[in-house]
């Protein structure tokens, strides 16, 4: 099983070396089999390792250095365990219809091998994360998947704002990483290890009782990383803008991979500290508060279809982070696999509408598609249902628990916000609904569904939107995963008040979507809009952030960096390096006379020179 679990991390790296070496595989149709068949791997042996209650721990140690009289090893390994085998059942399952979605949509794409190429290295990257022992060994694979996203968001680079999307995504994550790597180094200089048993049983035996407010600043910084990754205010401004790759690429980020390996690792390491990590708990659990109302407002005045699910994204991760506060960890991972599922399909059923209306994604250029591309039209239906939490579909569950969860923890202002997100939710899907399928269709060229390479994908990944909620509450789920449960935590259960207020909630809000958007219309949504413009001009510029942010870089940083520039020149450049430059150029210039090249005058030199030392010594013997 160990050697399993190496080919499922490296399957994906082959290909994407394959593909990138091989230019005639790359150019061939072949090009997307190889790399569905690496993710497909993961698929297979993530429900073997299921099945087969398989755990297991390979180490293969990468570098050692003499440290402290011992030495430093670096390791890489898999550890295969109740968390990663339910991440590579998300990745594994949920990556494949995934990618079997891209083949057909970037059918004709010139550079499809080099896309299913860096679709390959991003996979290998988040596996690598799953996969991972130690904190090194996931600082690595984390700057990897930061590294391949890039190259993913900027595919169509002979786009300027592709390239500005992938930059923007690149850096913002530097800044969070930043932040990760501190922690790390915090958590070593105190437990000596970056290994999570050791560090765990460090915690466990009591070593570690005196240095807990080391541990929540190191869980803190630790989770600076995770905001960045998952996309959290103020290092939300990225993902929005990551829609500029192709839809496959929002699916897979958004859906089972990078924003999900935020919350992944959080779980992976907060578990690590147990009771020792304290008050970063309020931090995180407000952080994850006004992420999911900033994003869930915003989605609600978008006209982007993609734009729409990439802020519904944002706001669900709120809603994981929250639970990640209120320390059920295995909540969070509950709502992180059945989001996986449902907004993976929502994606792949906005690619649909992309490739069937001609590559348009403004919702008021739609409409009328559910006779046009029936397939596509029911398949968002469940997602989208799903999404909002409609009793007994996959979100309900999890929506609800982690509302409950809050409610445990007593805190029951975020428990009235995480319902009143779930109306918003409701609001901005259906509106999207409505907008998209209904009505009249306002766009120029005639829609069509899309191929059945496209479609088979969404009903696989509609029939898991629709059930695995049931499937993983009612199966154990939560004890599966209990080992990675905060302190002071038990299992919990659907309370029958918090469902039926949250489903009168979501009810409410597809009830005011309709009656603005129903059958299509858009006057009504319109004049709302112009009576309640200030409100409406602040959700549409996303409460400013970004202009504050580029004000914040054109004005502040490159203020800084002119004065910066002035010290150098005038200060540093033209005195403290000038003025003695320029008096050894003026002083060689002088001596430089000495050396005139006649013989004469050095033979008069020499004399002068013996008859100053003659003197010299005369009266130093005379005193």
């Amino acid at each position: 099983m160990t050697l399993f679990a190496w080919i499922t991390l490296l399957a994906p790296l082959m290909a994407a070396i394959y593909l990138t070496i091989k230019p005639d595989v790359r150019r061939s149709a072949s090009a997307p089999n190889i790399a569905i068949a690496s993710v497909a791997v993961c698929a297979f042996t993530s429900l073997l390792f299921l099945v087969s209650g398989t755990e297991l721990k390979s180490l293969w140690t990468w570098m050692s250095f003499p440290w402290d009289g011992g030495t430093l090893d670096i390791e890489i390994g898999v550890q295969v365990d109740n968390l990663s085998k339910l991440m590579l059942i998300v990745v594994g399952f949920v990556g494949t219809p995934i990618f079997f979605f891209a083949k057909g949509y970037m059918k004709g794409d010139p550079s499809i091998g080099r896309f299913f190429a860096k679709f390959a290295l991003f996979v290998f990257s988040m596996l690598g994360i799953v996969f991972a022992t130690n904190f090194l060994m996931i600082f690595i694979f984390w700057e990897l998947v930061g590294a391949s996203s890039y190259l993913l968001i900027g595919y169509y680079y002979e786009k300027p704002s592709a390239c500005e999307a992938a930059k923007k995504a690149f850096l913002t994550n530097r800044v969070a990483d930043f932040g990760f790597l501190l922690g790390i180094l915090l958590i070593w200089s105190i437990a000596g290890s970056f290994d999570f048993d050791v560090i765990a049983q460090a915690v466990q035996d009591g070593n570690l009782a005196g240095e807990s407010w080391k541990l929540s600043l190191a869980g803190v910084l630790i989770f600076v990383g995770a905001m960045g990754k998952s996309a959290q205010v103020p290092f939300h401004v990225w993902l929005p803008d990551a829609m500029e790759g192709p839809t496959p690429v929002s699916a897979l980020m958004h859906a089972a991979t990078m924003v999900a390996a935020g919350v992944y690792m959080v779980i992976r390491a907060f578990y690590c500290f147990g009771a020792e990590f304290g008050v970063a708990s309020d931090f995180i659990v407000m952080t994850g508060a006004v992420t999911a109302v900033l994003a869930a407002t915003i989605a609600v005045v978008q006209t982007d279809i993609k734009k729409v699910l990439a802020y519904s994204t944002l706001s669900q991760l709120g809603y994981m982070v929250m639970a990640l506060g209120a320390g059920y960890y295995a909540v969070a991972m509950f709502h992180l696999t059945t989001h996986a599922f449902f907004k993976g399909l929502l994606f792949l059923c906005a690619g649909s509408v992309i490739h069937g209306c001609h590559h348009e994604q403004d919702m008021f250029k739609m409409g009328g598609l559910r006779k046009k591309m029936p397939t596509t039209f029911w398949c968002f239906t469940i997602g989208m249902l799903a999404l909002t939490g409609i009793p007994f579909l996959s979100g309900f569950f999890s929506k609800d628990l982690i509302v409950d969860a809050l409610h445990k923890r007593h805190f029951g202002g975020l428990q009235l916000v995480a319902t009143a997100t779930a109306g918003l939710t409701a609001l901005y899907m259906a509106r999207s609904w409505y907008l998209t399928f209904f009505g009249a269709y306002r766009g120029h060229a005639e829609p069509h569904e899309s191929p059945k390479i496209m479609t088979r994908p969404l009903q696989f990944l509609a029939v898991f939107s629709a059930a695995l909620g049931a499937i993983f509450y009612f199966g154990g789920g939560q004890e599966y995963l209990s080992a990675w449960q905060g302190p002071g935590t038990s299992p919990l259960h659907i309370d029958p008040t918090i469902a039926i207020t949250s489903t009168v909630v979501v009810l409410i809000g597809y009830l005011i979507a309709w009656s603005f958007y129903g059958k299509g219309q858009t006057d009504k949504g319109a004049s709302l809009a112009h009576r309640f413009s200030p409100v409406h001009d602040l959700l549409v510029n996303k409460y400013y952030i970004d202009d504050f942010y580029l004000w914040l870089v054109g004005s502040i940083q490159q203020g800084f960096a002119r004065f910066c520039r002035l010290v150098e020149e005038n200060f540093i450049v033209g005195i403290l390096v000038g003025w003695p430059t320029r008096f050894t150029l003026w002083s060689g210039d002088k001596l430089r006379g000495l050396q005139s090249g006649r013989l004469n005058f050095y033979a008069y030199c020499f004399v002068g020179g013996v008859t100053l030392l003659v003197v010299f010594f005369i009266l130093a013997g005379a005193q």
